[in-house]
């Protein structure tokens, strides 16, 4: 049961059971859920986390201090804004530590949990699309989309209802069957549901990752042909969806592309797009705050930043570069693919520059279960040697000998 609910506070953060506008996109229901977790499993003495875990929630913890540090060297005793980014990092090492400590007993991800989420969000954003574009904003923290933009599903806005998506095909790497389906099945979701411009960026940059993958490994013909079906299909989703709503922004952005104008058209067509404008002014607000600083922390007593790592690079300094560099780590230990290891925790990383709140469960779900997958990793690494040695008859004696 307490499985379950996690799953479902994970895959559903924006949902909320109270009505009109909310201060927070994200709902601290799984943050609540997760700290009685905790509570219950240290009373009852079964927390258990190998020596690289330790290592990363202490050094966040120090990150989490020394930006409380920051906070009155800067403000004083001011602590306005400081809850939100205290839940926002103590919630990552609370959800993080639930969801490994979930998947050590249950022996791994539940792959028919993660195909109902994802069915989840395709029956609402279906339903939104094609029946009433209203239909569950009343259960949707801060709802909102506009004319000219694709629908929310289950998220706040359509680029949230994106990186949800993207995060899904993330866990769908991990699916034992209709791999192949499920990734079509977010495919449709946010190209033809979502609609969301800055997701579609994220597939961009996933797709130039894996281009730049196969053009060091195989060579050009790999790539040739990687780049040719690519093309092929963004050429069919422009046929397609622009006779049916030709005003959408990547049919404006696309038809910008094919229309034989210089980049910086393209460049400045992308710019004025709202939503992309105020990810990348966050992004490079972080940067110049972290550069002129020398990197020290600005503390925690700042306006909200739509950067996710970005705002933990600025609001704790050197600290926050340590915290983004261990998880990156993590995420490259958990995999055995080598196409897998290459590309993910680098688009990852990327990601997670934008603003997605490091504060969705959805993160510490993930950090969660590739502490899980690498900890797996290493034991059956330790099997599989152990496998080498057999005990055979030496001198009247049993010797272990390498085989």
């Amino acid at each position: 049961m307490s499985g379950t609910l996690f799953y479902f506070l994970c895959f559903f953060p924006f949902i909320t059971l109270q009505r009109g506008e909310q201060s927070s996109d994200v709902q601290a229901y799984c943050l609540i859920y997760t700290m009685t977790l905790f509570i219950i499993q240290s009373v009852k003495g079964k927390i258990r986390m190998d020596k690289k875990m330790y290592i990363i929630y202490i050094i966040i913890i120090l990150g989490i201090t020394v930006g409380m540090m920051a906070t009155v060297m800067f403000s004083g005793l001011n602590f306005t804004g400081i809850l939100r980014y205290l839940a926002t990092y103590f919630g990552l090492i609370l959800i993080s530590y639930v969801s490994y400590s979930i998947f050590m007993r249950n022996g791994g991800l539940n792959e028919r949990f993660v195909k109902v989420g994802i069915n989840i969000w395709l029956a609402v954003g279906v339903i939104q699309s094609f029946v009433s574009r209203n239909f569950c904003s009343n259960i949707v923290s801060n709802a909102r989309t506009s004319s000219n933009r694709g629908v929310f599903s289950l998220a706040s806005e359509p680029s949230f209802y994106g990186y949800m998506c993207v995060f899904f095909g993330v866990l769908v790497l991990e699916f034992q069957t209709k791999r192949i389906f499920y990734w079509l099945n977010l495919l449709f979701q946010v190209v033809f549901l979502a609609k969301s411009s800055v997701t579609v960026l994220y597939l961009i940059i996933l797709f130039g990752l894996i281009g730049l993958y196969l053009l060091r490994e195989r060579g050009f013909k790999g790539i040739l042909i990687f780049f040719i079906a690519l093309a092929g299909a963004v050429l069919l989703y422009r046929f397609l969806v622009g006779r049916i709503d030709s005003g959408q922004r990547m049919i404006v952005f696309l038809n910008t592309l094919f229309s034989g104008k210089n980049i910086w058209a393209i460049i400045k067509n992308f710019g004025n797009d709202g939503s992309i404008y105020i990810r990348f002014r966050d992004i490079w607000i972080c940067i110049e705050g972290f550069v002129s600083y020398g990197g020290m922390p600005h503390g925690f007593n700042t306006r909200k930043i739509s950067s996710g790592y970005g705002s933990m690079m600025y609001t704790m300094g050197w600290i926050g570069i340590i915290i983004i560099i261990c998880i990156f780590k993590l995420m490259r230990s958990a995999y055995e693919n080598k196409m897998a290891r290459n590309v993910i925790p680098v688009f990852l990383t990327i990601i997670l520059f934008s603003a997605i709140q490091i504060s969705n469960p959805i993160i510490g779900f993930l950090v969660g279960y590739y502490m899980y997958k690498r900890r797996n990793k290493g034991i059956q690494g330790q099997k599989a040697s152990l496998t080498k040695y057999s005990y055979q008859e030496f001198g009247g004696k049993n010797v272990l000998f390498h085989e």
